[in-house]
């Protein structure tokens, strides 16, 4: 369905009564206050509330955005934990800020982090490892190893699961856009195979082009990256409907 190639935000603007499916990195600006495209990607919405359209979701998407934020969730309380440890473990919350206070989730969950993070530096200190560095899928695959431990996690798992669906729930009762929530099927299986044999896309990129292609009028990125390997590849392709806001 898509036919058209545009990198111009004017261009995005001027879409009405149309469907657009969104990628992953775009949902992601728009939930982080902190990302500089924020703002932008919420006038996009704004405008497109006036204008009919329908937002297209994939099951693609969710997983991406949702491994996204529990990596970022995870990695951003163990933060905060392991920066305010003292205070934190003398019951002096009030030393954190308020965007501390909710990036932590729950002091709980976090302190659970922690003594993870303290037992694989424990382990690697035994190793001869040095290395202080802990990432959250290193986190969640020693936390889920042990019962305890993993039932502490829960917490950020809900938190991740609920940012995505409280988007949801923005777009359809504060924005009014409509969601439509669009598959895979074999044939997007294949076009997404050829996608990454012909043009070097990765998995991802690959998969939401398949599906946008066939089930939306629009594709809408901040992908700058997916936009570059896509419309080098083959001239041709500019045919193909992407939009970008950046």
């Amino acid at each position: 369905m898509v036919t058209n190639f545009v990198q111009d935000e004017g261009a995005v603007l001027s879409i009405q009564q149309a469907s657009i499916y969104v990628d992953a990195c775009f949902i992601l600006a728009f939930l982080d206050e902190d990302d500089s495209r924020s703002d932008k990607v919420a006038n996009l919405i704004n405008a497109w509330a006036q204008k009919e359209i329908k937002m297209g979701i994939s099951s693609h998407t969710f997983t991406e955005v949702v491994g996204v934020l529990m990596k970022n969730k995870v990695e951003r309380a163990l933060k905060i934990y392991k920066d305010n440890v003292k205070n934190i473990q003398s019951n002096v919350i009030e030393c954190l800020s308020e965007e501390d206070r909710r990036d932590i989730v729950s002091v709980e969950a976090a302190c659970n982090l922690y003594k993870i993070y303290e037992y694989i530096i424990e382990q690697r200190m035994k190793a001869g490892d040095k290395n202080t560095d802990v990432y959250a899928k290193e986190l969640l695959k020693v936390g889920k190893r042990h019962t305890e431990r993993r039932n502490g996690l829960t917490t950020y798992y809900i938190n991740a699961v609920k940012t995505f669906e409280e988007f949801i729930y923005s777009m359809e009762n504060y924005f009014g856009i409509k969601i439509e929530y669009v598959s895979s099927d074999k044939k997007i299986i294949e076009d997404t195979a050829q996608y990454i044999y012909l043009y070097q896309l990765d998995s991802y990129d690959a998969m939401h082009l398949a599906i946008a292609r066939k089930k939306c009028d629009y594709l809408v990125t901040l992908d700058r990256d997916f936009i570059y390997n896509f419309s080098q590849a083959d001239e041709k392709l500019n045919k193909i409907i992407v939009f970008i806001a950046s």
